[in-house]
């Protein structure tokens, strides 16, 4: 049984060589259309499972292959794919030399993702509130309007244009709020030049920080700050002008030069504010001590008016220095005295 055993494995052994003879192959290369031998391109026989890729030298080997038709499939990134007929005769090593073609991509759309300047001061870690202006361009409103739009911001006016107000963030007011332009703290423009009087033309965004401010204004501000970004186009020019009730009369004009080539730029804008305020009020009308009936008149010494002229030049987006800029603001108002919705008093001349 021993000897049976044994004979029968050896003439397994035989019959499992002589079948490994019978095994086709193939081995080559696989080069581009310029000579260049080519690593990673994938190879297949269509209909099996043979396949292998090239080496980093670009060679290739597939063995055990069943005597037969077939076609093998090449590809590789970058490059047409490739079919080739193969007739393999039993114990054949075929060797092959595989060229593959240069094939270019044509891109028919490229959408290009990105984020405004508004949205990433907005993911700042500070409490912040960025407002865009661009639908606002060509409107009347101003500032202190576009403010007033803001949560937790509150804007409330005395009278008409150029009256008082007060503005409170979150609670705080007065010096517990610091108001900036373009990083310059306001208070050095003088009384002139108030929220009130700068149009939303001139404005490209409106910072708000709630809270910390950025050490970047240096402001010790418990409140918070407010940082008017004016338009800084490299290229541009816009006019405004309204005309309102009571003989209100807004204009602005704001522009822009830059040459790309040296850096250089200069700016300016120039705006003017009127209004004769003369809307009606409701006054009192006293015996002594007691109202015995109200009126309705209208105001009058309450003109408003003032103008605004801001000039820069100097050198933009330079390796030294984003913006290097020289420029003067000249603000002047007249303003005579503001009176309330309700009139206690009169003030300045005869009607």
């Amino acid at each position: 049984m021993k000897f049976r055993y044994n004979f029968f494995t050896l003439l397994l052994g035989l019959f499992s060589l002589q079948m490994s003879a019978q095994d086709a192959g193939i081995h080559g290369s696989v080069s581009s259309d310029t000579g260049v031998l080519l690593p990673g391109v994938t190879l297949l026989l269509q209909g099996t499972s043979k396949g292998t890729m090239t080496s980093v030298e670009g060679r290739f080997e597939i063995s055990g292959i069943v005597p037969g038709e077939y076609v093998l499939q090449v590809h590789h990134l970058g490059y047409r794919p490739l079919e080739q007929s193969l007739s393999l005769s039993p114990g054949e090593n075929l060797q092959l030399n595989l060229v593959l073609q240069t094939q270019s991509e044509e891109i028919r759309e490229v959408t290009v993702l990105g984020q405004s300047v508004t949205g990433r001061v907005r993911e700042q870690s500070y409490m912040v509130s960025a407002i865009s202006t661009k639908e606002l361009y060509n409107s009347t409103a101003d500032a202190q309007q576009v403010l007033n739009r803001v949560p937790g911001v509150r804007i409330l006016e005395e009278g008409g244009l150029g009256s008082e107000s007060s503005f409170t963030l979150n609670g705080f007011s007065g010096d517990q709020v610091k108001f900036f332009m373009d990083g310059i703290p306001m208070d050095h423009f003088g009384s002139a030049l108030g929220l009130g009087n700068i149009p939303v033309n001139s404005i490209d965004r409106i910072e708000v920080y709630k809270g910390v401010v950025p050490v970047w204004l240096g402001t010790d501000a418990l409140g918070g700050a407010v940082n008017i970004i004016t338009n800084q186009g490299a290229n541009f020019l816009d006019a405004s002008y309204s005309a309102g009730s009571f003989n209100t009369h807004r204009a602005s004009v704001n522009g822009a030069f830059t040459r790309p080539e040296s850096g250089f730029t200069f700016r300016g804008n120039i705006n003017y504010n009127y209004s004769d305020n003369d809307y009606k009020v409701w006054v009192p009308i006293r015996e002594g001590n007691n109202i015995v009936d109200t009126a309705e008149v209208e105001r009058f010494h309450d003109r408003y008016r003032s103008a605004s002229a801001k000039i820069e030049t100097g050198l933009v987006n330079r390796k030294f220095a984003d913006q290097l800029l020289l420029g003067e603001l000249a603000a002047t108002n007249d303003k005579q005295v503001q009176h309330g919705a309700t009139k206690t008093s009169g003030h300045g001349g005869t009607v």
